[in-house]
């Protein structure tokens, strides 16, 4: 009874694990937007006429810490047990925020943005941490739920962050009248205070073990990268799913900051109202997170992933096309459903990476993504610098973002198609019957399985489809196909292996090969590499002759095994 009650204990111990987690990571991410919109606001009231090149130059320099240490950061959380990375990097944070508070009150521009860069660097060592510790701190059936939650609370953290830091910075800058030095020095202790609660709910994290103690480090980051890209792209999938990431990064980033310069020059707002916009932004991604955390329950829905790019499509032609003509309550709508939108496409494809990528190598495939990802940051920040030298308007900015993510769903929904042609189907059959499914747990989240239906009826297929969310390939005979032609195009979508009892051998034969090829496809590469290397090669080298003293005669050769 005893031993029994120290598991229980240790069990529950490990599931408040992930809420220590998700409470570090939203005062991380509190910490990045109060801090980076003190700084925007900052340099935006002594330099006003410089806009665009500090608005794009800040998110260059955001991104540049992702993109040169991604693969760093990989290292550390597959090296070492990602709950004392954890807590490192929180101590980092609060001596960059501690920094923030002389260099405000002296008024420090380049130092400002230097620290800025240290911020960075922080956020990216603990991105594949952060992301890559969830899945060993919960059960893999709950795994789409805790993404949703991260992202929820890391929503709700930038909606604190964009509604306080301008709040915070002008009201101690003109309501107590403390001027703009004193008065953004004084709300960059909030900061601080942020940063040393997020010390203490990070030493709460569940303690893990390294996921892969024996790695080592390789200084050239660009070589580490391309080995980890390497390996990448033998899973197709998952170097789309990274593409995926990249261009919506790019998307999502060039609308965010040109939405300040678009309230600025269409609504004559000042830089602080026009930076509120975003809050509208990050309670639609926060209310989309929540949503695919509820329609995916145990398995990943892949198929809002079209239905969030095509949301986010529409809003940003709806912004570009209205222009002057469009009421800034009008706008905070579709700035809130764009964000709804972006909810919906992250979601599901943060928790199809975490469940794709092998575990030993979890932390670097993350890094991988976390490279791309902030590669689309960089673009659009470049792509802001770029347009205000050219002096491009911010509605111009919108027009050529709205045509990515136009791109963006177009690739989306032709990649997963048969996705979101089977959750249409989900939802007709659930509004018309009412489904129980009995014993689902005993059906794998990823990796190969064989489902077996009784065939009941014709409606087995339709009872397959909305019952799980994982991708379906059939066995169905010939004659069904021709009898119903309507279907075809869905068949085929779906990539139906015809055969029957009537089937030749041959075919019956072709059917099952196709059919363990299909299988094959589920299985992780690393399950694949770590099969051939079973029984590695062995090589043998000629061992010399040895010598041999007079008289005695040559020992005998031995024999190659």
């Amino acid at each position: 009874m005893e031993l029994s009650g120290r598991i229980e204990k240790l069990r529950r111990r490990k599931e408040a694990a992930f809420a220590w987690l998700n409470a570090t990571q939203f005062l991380g991410a509190l910490n990045d937007n109060l801090f980076k919109g003190f700084v925007t606001m900052f340099m935006i009231a002594k330099l006003p006429g410089m806009k665009g090149f500090l608005l794009g130059g800040a998110t260059v320099l955001f991104a540049i810490p992702f993109l040169c240490f991604a693969a760093y950061a990989g290292f550390l959380a597959d090296r070492f047990p990602k709950n004392r990375v954890t807590v490192a990097l929180k101590y980092a944070e609060l001596a960059v925020m501690a920094a923030g508070v002389p260099l405000f009150l002296v008024g420090s521009e380049w130092a400002l943005f230097a620290l800025l860069f240290a911020m960075s660097l922080q956020s990216a060592l603990f991105s594949p941490t952060k992301y890559g510790i969830v899945p060993e701190l919960v059960k893999k059936e709950r795994l789409t739920e805790a993404n949703a939650t991260l992202v929820s609370w890391s929503y709700l953290a930038i909606i604190a962050g964009a509604a306080a830091a301008p709040l915070a910075a002008s009201g101690l800058r003109n309501g107590a009248g403390l001027g703009l030095e004193r008065g953004y020095t004084a709300a960059q202790l909030l900061c601080v205070a942020v940063a040393t609660a997020g010390v203490v709910t990070s030493t709460r994290v569940w303690k893990v073990p390294p996921a892969n103690p024996r790695l080592r480090p390789d200084l050239l980051f660009v070589r580490r990268l391309w080995r980890t890209t390497a390996w990448v792209r033998q899973d197709p999938e998952l170097a789309l799913a990274m593409v995926g990431t990249g261009l919506f990064s790019l998307v999502a980033s060039f609308l965010q900051i040109d939405l300040v310069a678009y309230g600025v020059d269409v609504f004559g707002l000042s830089s602080e109202a026009a930076q509120f916009r975003f809050f509208f932004a990050a309670v639609g991604i926060a209310t989309g997170a929540w949503l695919a955390g509820r329609l995916s329950r145990r398995n990943v829905e892949m198929g809002l992933m079209p239905v969030g790019a095509g949301l986010l499509c529409f809003c940003a032609f709806g912004i570009a096309a209205r222009g002057t003509r469009l009421p800034l309550p009008a706008l905070d709508v579709l700035v809130f459903c764009a964000g709804v939108g972006a909810g919906l496409f992250i979601v599901p494809l943060d928790t199809f990476l975490q469940l794709r990528l092998p575990p030993e190598r979890r932390g670097e495939g993350l890094a991988l993504n976390s490279f791309l990802s902030w590669l689309g940051v960089l673009a659009a920040g470049l792509a802001m610098v770029g347009g205000a030298a050219v002096h491009a308007t911010a509605r111009q900015g919108i027009w050529a973002i709205s045509a990515a993510a136009l791109l963006l769903a177009a690739g989306a929904l032709w990649t997963l198609r048969d996705f979101f042609v089977r959750m249409l189907a989900t939802i007709a059959v659930k509004s018309l019957y009412k489904v129980r499914a009995i014993g689902i747990e005993n059906l794998p989240v990823d990796g190969p399985a064989l489902v077996l239906a009784n065939h009941s009826s014709y409606f087995d297929a339709l009872l397959l489809c909305a019952t799980t969310r994982r991708r379906v390939r059939f066995l169905m005979d010939p004659a069904m196909i021709e009898k119903f032609r309507i279907l075809k195009p869905f068949l085929r979508l779906y990539r139906v292996i015809p055969v029957s009892s009537k089937s030749s051998p041959v075919q019956v034969m072709r059917a099952l090969k196709e059919a363990r090829r299909a299988l094959d496809a589920r299985r992780e590469p690393s399950d694949e590499q770590a099969s051939r290397q079973t029984l590695p090669a062995r090589k043998y080298r000629r061992s010399p002759r040895p010598r041999t003293t007079t008289g005695s005669s040559p020992p005998r050769r031995p024999r190659r095994r």
